[in-house]
């Protein structure tokens, strides 16, 4: 799993670099074999104005699929980049989820299908 994180309108300390790739890290969990790339942008909308704008986005490139991207938008970068981990993880199981039932779905109906015609043969 290869993680990118890129910042804007701020310059990115060492420490919210860590915290945002341990955070991601620790909830991907047992997926995270699963994410190909991680893209991870942070920024500060307003500048030193202040408010509800320290913006987290990630975007979780899988095999075989569209990416999963998850934004939000908070007063508290961390408390953004909390969150944003938390939905990046329940967004990717929902997606790999999704993915494997209709695996799943399509190979009973062709089972399906080969048994009936099978049927109406005999």
């Amino acid at each position: 799993m290869h993680v990118e994180i890129k910042s804007q309108g701020f310059e990115m300390t060492l420490a919210l670099r860590n915290y945002t790739l341990q955070r991601l890290q620790s909830s991907m969990g047992l997926v995270r074999d699963r994410a190909r790339h991680i893209s991870v942008h942070l920024s500060d909308e307003n500048g030193p104005r202040g408010g509800v704008d320290k913006r987290c986005m990630v975007a979780i490139r899988i095999a075989g699929g569209a990416p999963v991207v998850v934004e939000d938008t908070r007063t508290d970068m961390y408390s953004a980049i909390d969150r944003v981990a938390k939905r990046a993880l329940n967004s990717l199981v929902r997606r790999l989820s999704r993915n494997r039932n209709r695996r799943g779905r399509g190979a009973r109906h062709s089972i399906l299908d080969t048994a009936d015609s099978s049927a109406e043969a005999a």
